[in-house]
């Protein structure tokens, strides 16, 4: 006689750790709410407290994109950075690697000067050659209107956009034939300690609940197949993902989402470098089908 076991506990203990986790999200969503309205927009990064731990962030970043889209990606590039936050180091670290120019644009004006300085050092030319541009409406293919970039790149900004659509079509119209675009995007809950804790937290509220506590910068809840989406139908290429993070086992991870996630097939993913092309055209003609004439 097969004995099948007792799984009763097992499930209440998920919905009771589910909860817990639930009511608890709601007062970090009040906090982060009520902190954006007295204190109006910060950026989200830890790397403010110093300028020792600036450099220390933006070197550890650039050495991470190095590693994962290639350390010769910046030589004869034109880069251009989105919500680069309070330092442009990441621009100076690609001049210095052979970039032809950067520029960063953000909604905010972050930017600490100190923070830059720190990783010019004594090369004063490079910091010459940053262009920074802050626009409120954050259109990028307005203000830089007529420029064309070979990299487009972000850090921990996709999640945060208002119109992720609006900018995934923006940037397409700056990048030039062969840009390659990459973008570090953190799809977790971004509040400190429940983030460690219960990482899709942000996904258990509804659309309504999680929209009466907005603010500038809010998590905007898009997951990696929507944003894949969204950068094949403005017209980029080669949509992929060349690296993830993926949640542990844990149970209650996966369970009491709301009813917009719950059956959603990236839940698993914490966050991931979504990366396209804009190809040439002769390519993309090849691919088609179709013939182009000498130019």
């Amino acid at each position: 006689m097969k004995i099948v076991p007792d799984l009763g506990w097992e499930v209440a203990l998920q919905s009771v750790t589910t909860t817990f986790y639930y009511f608890c999200g709601l007062f970090f969503l009040f906090l982060a709410w009520g902190a954006s309205k007295t204190r109006g927009y910060s950026t989200p990064t830890s790397n403010d407290s110093s300028v020792t731990t600036s450099v220390s962030y933006v070197t550890a970043q650039f050495d991470w994109w190095n590693k994962n889209i290639g350390s010769d990606v910046w030589r004869g590039k034109r880069v251009l950075e989105l919500c680069p936050g309070d330092s442009l180091g990441v621009g100076v670290l690609a001049l210095k690697n052979g970039a032809t120019s950067y520029t960063a644009f953000d909604m905010f004006k972050l930017e600490k000067p100190q923070n830059t300085s720190a990783v010019i050092g004594r090369d004063e030319a490079i910091g010459e050659r940053l262009v920074y541009l802050v626009d409120p409406n954050f259109r990028p293919s307005r203000e830089l209107a007529g420029q064309k970039f070979d990299l487009i790149i972000s850090n921990a900004a996709f999640e945060h956009f208002n119109n992720p659509e609006q900018t995934i079509r923006d940037i397409f119209e700056l990048a030039a034939e062969g840009c390659v675009t990459a973008h570090v995007v953190d799809f977790q809950t971004h509040s400190r300690w429940i983030r460690d804790y219960d990482p899709n937290n942000i996904y258990r509220y509804s659309r309504w609940l999680y929209r009466l506590f907005s603010f500038p910068g809010q998590p905007n809840r898009w997951r990696p197949g929507k944003l894949a989406a969204a950068f094949n139908q403005a017209g980029w290429k080669d949509v992929r993902i060349v690296h993830q993070t993926n949640v542990d086992s844990s149970p209650h991870h996966l369970a009491g989402l709301d009813a917009e996630f719950a059956k959603t097939s990236d839940m698993r993913i914490l966050n991931c470098i979504m990366v396209a092309t804009r190809y040439h055209r002769r390519m993309l003609a090849l691919q088609t089908g179709e013939t182009t004439s000498p130019s």
